[in-house]
């Protein structure tokens, strides 16, 4: 590749040309111009509030199927590997298109399909391997195996207990505090008076929900066909508590890594879907083999694997672009979401203390977006 050619890579290996043919603001080691800043600046912001749009009907559709637990997980995954196996095919059939068009050859393999240096795992510093992009991609699958069960768990004890989704989604928003808060430590982002006060409206809405019912376990319930009991409120607002600290910890890691390896936040989860996907696919088909195929179920369990996938694109995008903890509070539309479709189609009503919590909790997350004046 002569050095014309490297110009227009960025340290991703991405290749980005304006349509005039010159590449996009961006230096020779791929880091943003003013003028690539400024327009990442305002599109954090779309990015947090489109994802807390697919976040609340991905999950909308999750909460009809909880009751079979770690099964809608492996339907999930099933539909995020969908998700990411289009995204990987898209983005190599436009890098084929692109390295064709304005003929640009590996410089090893001396054609127009196929270069290491456009590999997210190949180091274009030290032209070598990268096994951390591997970890990284392992610690993200983790995460959101265990952050999905929890929250699929979230939900399932949420019907046991008869509390409407929307209100347990509104836990999900101190995951917003947690990413603040961590962030401050690892990249020196700045806490406020703000994310103080968003903290305890917060931890209010979580303590509003616990004391919104008790439903004794004694009693009893019918789901799909099956004799349950019914049980209290802590216990699904504890797996949301437990599902937002996972997620907390995923959000940073998906950062750190963006930032430290230059890993471009598609390339990152798309990767870690496909991943996580091929890795349960086969316990997916066993399971459904086992269960036997319930339409309803699989559909949902993919509709909301895909929703929830691009949502986390979209999401982990504002989060590695814009202020962590902010971008994170603006997914927060989704308990709204959850609470008016819930109550249309599930028939899970909000209680007065359900409605305040929700309130609290969004007013929490707004409070966390809002600046300090200079």
């Amino acid at each position: 590749m002569n050095k014309d050619s490297e110009a227009h890579y960025t340290s991703v290996g991405s290749i980005q040309f304006s349509k005039s043919a010159e590449a996009i603001p961006c230096d020779s080691k791929g880091l943003k111009t003013p003028e690539k800043e400024e327009s990442q600046s305002r599109s954090w912001i779309l990015s947090g509030v489109i994802a807390g749009l697919l976040f609340g009907f991905g999950n909308l559709c999750v909460v009809r199927i909880s009751h079979f637990g770690f099964y809608v997980r492996e339907l999930t995954l099933f539909g995020g590997f969908n998700l990411a196996l289009a995204i990987f095919i898209i983005r190599t059939i436009q890098q084929r298109r692109e390295r064709s068009a304005y003929r640009i050859k590996d410089e090893d393999s001396g054609n127009y399909y196929f270069s290491q240096q456009e590999s997210p795992f190949w180091d274009p510093d030290t032209e070598k391997f990268r096994w951390a992009a591997v970890l990284a991609i392992l610690m993200d699958s983790v995460t959101k195996i265990s952050g999905g069960l929890t929250a699929i768990l979230s939900f399932k004890y949420a019907l046991y207990a008869e509390i409407n989704q929307g209100a347990i989604t509104t836990v999900f928003s101190i995951s917003s505090i947690f990413v603040a808060m961590i962030s401050f430590f690892i990249f020196g982002e700045k806490l406020t008076k703000f994310h103080l006060i968003g903290m305890f409206l917060l931890i209010g809405c979580a303590l509003l929900i616990v004391f919104s019912k008790t439903s004794g376990s004694n009693e009893k319930m019918e789901i799909y066909g099956e004799e349950v009991d019914k049980v209290s409120t802590v216990l699904p607002v504890f797996f949301a508590l437990l599902t937002t600290l996972i997620y907390s910890l995923r959000t940073i890691c998906i950062k750190l890594y963006v930032k430290k390896l230059k890993f471009h936040t598609i390339d990152y989860m798309t990767y870690s879907y496909l991943f996580t996907g091929a890795l349960f696919m086969p316990f997916c088909l066993k399971h459904t083999i086992e269960m036997g195929i319930i339409p309803e179920v699989v559909i949902l369990g993919i509709v909301c694997g895909v929703l929830n996938g691009l949502a986390s694109i979209f999401l982990f995008h504002a989060t590695s672009t814009g202020v962590a903890g902010p971008a994170y509070a603006l997914r927060n539309i989704e308990p709204i979401i959850q609470a008016i479709f819930g109550s249309i189609f599930f028939g899970s009503y909000l209680n007065s203390f359900q409605i305040v919590a929700i309130g609290v909790g969004i007013m929490g997350s707004l409070v966390i977006t809002m600046k300090n004046k200079k």
